[in-house]
């Protein structure tokens, strides 16, 4: 299970691109025949298409609801509980 910090993280990221996207419509829309790029590292297109690929899978995306539902209602255990239940520890 993803951890709820990336999760965040990764849903921030999107929201930002999201944004960016629609300032760059809105900019094309005042001037047609002008073109906008927008430039980002590798790295941060690298995250931002992984979130793209996470927000699709639906199963991953249900999981994560689930995983994030399950933390607000307290239906957690420690992580060494866990462990020493399935004999790891």
């Amino acid at each position: 299970m993803l951890n709820l910090f990336l999760v965040k993280n990764i849903i921030i990221k999107l929201k930002l691109t999201i944004l960016i996207i629609k300032m760059t419509i809105i900019h094309e829309s005042e001037k047609p025949h002008e073109t906008t790029y927008v430039t980002i590292s590798k790295d941060e297109y690298d995250s931002m298409k992984s979130t793209l690929e996470i927000l699709a899978d639906k199963e991953l995306m249900e999981s994560i609801r689930r995983g994030d539902e399950d933390i607000k209602t307290g239906r957690t255990k420690p992580l060494k509980e866990y462990l020493k239940e399935r004999g790891v520890v």
